[in-house]
């Protein structure tokens, strides 16, 4: 569902916090999509307000039921409103998001991707080649999570990356000189069309030492793409 509540706090009969937890309480099990008006930008000292909008942001991201805004209209965008645009992206639409499952429309998991890997020691890059784990998983694409330590939960992690589902689908990692060497570990699901999500397993990590890479928990020589010690190395996922 998809209230609109294009007002505001201070609005007296149908002020925004009011509706928003009303509407939080009767979702009845089903998806909520709160409705902005940011059309409505500069209509009143309210919606002048350059915190209005990232206010009403924090609100509904405070209430479990609700899974995300839609903004009305997408055209009140080109004209970036109080800066919101610039909010929006570097703040609160910093990652992608996944659209959360539908229960009551299906539960099956897929299987968890497969994948090789490619490094290029000249570039100080790795790539990750993805594939479907069974061939009856219809897929929307793979999500890839970045995490500083081996052990990762996805429910703790943003996205890092979505990857739209294509049968040559892959990322590269690159490392960057300025993180001095820090040990970066990626993790990668398949996401179903229905939007259920496999679990996690680990890729590649984007370490250098002396010219070695590391895979999954493997060190090997890396080299150019194709050379000798680089060849792709087909993975099973972890299955636990």
């Amino acid at each position: 569902m998809a209230p609109q509540i294009y007002f505001e706090f201070t609005q007296p009969h149908v002020p925004y916090g009011v509706l928003l937890e009303w509407w939080s309480q009767h979702s009845y099990g089903r998806q909520c999509y709160i409705g902005l008006g940011i059309y409505k930008a500069g209509v009143n000292p309210a919606w002048r307000d350059k915190t209005l909008l990232p206010r009403q942001i924090q609100a509904l991201r405070g209430y479990p039921e609700v899974q995300g805004a839609i903004y009305f209209s997408s055209k009140s965008f080109e004209k970036n409103p109080y800066g919101w645009n610039d909010s929006l992206q570097n703040n609160y639409y910093k990652y992608p998001a996944l659209i959360p499952p539908m229960s009551w429309i299906d539960t099956t998991r897929p299987h968890e991707p497969l994948f090789h890997t490619e490094y290029n020691k000249k570039e100080f890059s790795g790539t990750a080649w993805l594939s479907r784990g069974g061939q009856q998983d219809s897929l929307r694409g793979f999500a890839v999570y970045r995490s500083d330590s081996a052990g990762m939960a996805v429910d703790s992690l943003p996205v890092f990356e979505f990857i739209p589902y294509d049968p040559v689908a892959g990322f590269t990692v690159r490392n960057p000189v300025e993180e001095n060497g820090k040990v970066h570990y990626y993790y990668v699901t398949a996401v179903s069309r229905n939007n259920m999500e496999s679990r996690p397993v680990p890729v590649l990590f984007s370490n250098f030492d002396g010219g070695r890479m590391t895979d999954a928990g493997r060190t090997r020589d890396a080299g150019p793409a194709g050379a000798a010690g680089s060849r792709p190395k087909a993975l099973l996922p972890k299955t636990n």
